[in-house]
């Protein structure tokens, strides 16, 4: 028993070590290839849609007002190197921004659908999040000089110290 699962750890390394390689190499943002749109275009998260529409059936029976939200993204047309860096993606789609943008519209678009079906206002945080560049949610704020996190103003915390 001891070495079947010492075989059973070893192969779940040798997983999670994929995938650590897998998360560094870089995003792309190349088109798809016929064989690739036509799997993305058969795609159709019928899951998606059977749970969305059962977990608001049920949320609009317990609770007076429901309101759903679609997927804010980072996921564009013409993605800038920081989105790029920055976008997560599930195994399998080879850190190319273009399918990751395709699943993205389909599932909002069953998010709308479902919300239209059941009469439940819906958040556009899409729209929201793609409307304007700059974007509000992804703006790079200045560092410290430290190069850590935001900027903020020099000896703030050290006057109110004295001050006490």
């Amino acid at each position: 028993m001891q070495a079947l699962l010492t075989h059973v750890y070893t192969l779940r390394f040798a997983y999670a070590a994929s995938d650590f390689v897998r998360r560094w190499q870089p995003s792309v943002d190349r088109p798809l290839s016929p064989a690739e749109q036509a799997l993305y275009d058969a795609y159709y998260p019928q899951h998606y849609e059977d749970n969305l529409r059962a977990i608001l059936t049920l949320a609009k029976q317990r609770y007076p007002h429901v309101v759903v939200m679609n997927l804010a993204t980072l996921t564009n047309d013409s993605p800038t190197p920081s989105e790029l860096a920055r976008a997560h993606y599930p195994t399998g789609m080879d850190r190319n921004m273009r399918k990751l943008d395709r699943l993205v519209r389909q599932y909002n678009g069953v998010v709308a659908a479902v919300a239209a079906e059941q009469h439940v206002p819906m958040l556009d945080l899409y729209a929201l999040s793609t409307r304007t560049r700059p974007r509000l949610l992804h703006r790079q704020l200045p560092s410290r000089p430290s190069g850590r996190g935001p900027h903020r103003r020099a000896g703030r915390g050290r006057d109110r110290a004295r001050r006490r």
